[in-house]
């Protein structure tokens, strides 16, 4: 596992340190990410949802539209002011929520982010309903467009400057996910998916070749070698982290 740090190891240092980066960028997504997320999901109306380290809580807004009752939370404040829907500000290591609260747990791009990675795994499974699905995003060491791509014209690994950042194999991302009481249903690469929005749309217009060429050789690429992998998880059958 690949670990790059900017930031102080404790909680404190780490809020502030990512309330700073939010001010100068974001690392939001178009609505086209969400939705294609929540395509893959298929929640169930009415079913309860918690959309972790929310950011602006994109995700939790399109799961809205469809009926699925969900809620945010994030432990940065900046990227929550322009929330659009229920946010709460919490750790994702201490999890205000009780145990098997929700339905879904979504946690997309940020489980390599935590100072604890074991410990925020145990909190997502612990929320987590006996029968419900658990979908986490992370980036994959060998990224064939991302960080071998950048490598071979760089020498050296993507750094996007976030505080804390980190990159597994699928093997080692399913280990971990695993060792934290979870039975990995499926795996699925992500690249960019196609736009939906005008907004999007701009997006893929203004860089055509970063967005545009993922899109297209998306369906060609091996789970393996994706710039990020996506695991659908349930409570294994011991039914506790080990």
């Amino acid at each position: 596992m690949i670990v790059i740090r900017h930031a102080a190891d404790t909680p404190d240092a780490l809020r502030r340190a990512y309330d700073s980066f939010y001010t100068e960028q974001t690392t939001e997504h178009g609505h086209s990410y969400y939705r294609w997320i929540l395509r893959q999901l298929r929640p169930r109306p009415g079913a309860r949802l918690l959309d972790l380290c929310c950011g602006s809580a994109v995700l939790a807004v399109e799961a809205r539209r469809t009926g699925v009752d969900a809620i945010g939370i994030d432990f940065a404040i900046e990227p929550m002011r322009a929330a659009a829907t229920p946010v709460v500000a919490g750790d994702a290591l201490r999890l205000p929520f009780a145990d098997g609260q929700f339905d879904y747990v979504v946690n997309l791009g940020s489980l390599e982010h935590f100072e604890d990675m074991h410990h925020g795994a145990r909190e997502m499974l612990r929320v987590l309903h006996p029968r419900g699905t658990c979908v986490v995003l992370v980036p994959n060491t060998f990224g064939m467009l991302g960080t071998i791509m950048y490598a071979r014209f760089n020498g050296d690994i993507a750094d996007d400057g976030q505080p804390l950042q980190r990159y597994a194999t699928r093997v080692q991302w399913q280990h971990l996910l695993e060792q934290a009481g979870f039975d990995v249903m499926r795996v699925i690469g992500y690249e960019f998916p196609p736009p939906e929005t005008l907004a999007d749309w701009w997006r893929f217009a203004q860089q055509p070749r970063g967005r545009l060429i993922p899109t297209l050789i998306w369906p060609f690429i091996p789970v393996n070698l994706a710039s990020n992998l996506v695991f659908f998880c349930r409570r294994a059958a011991h039914g506790g982290p080990s």
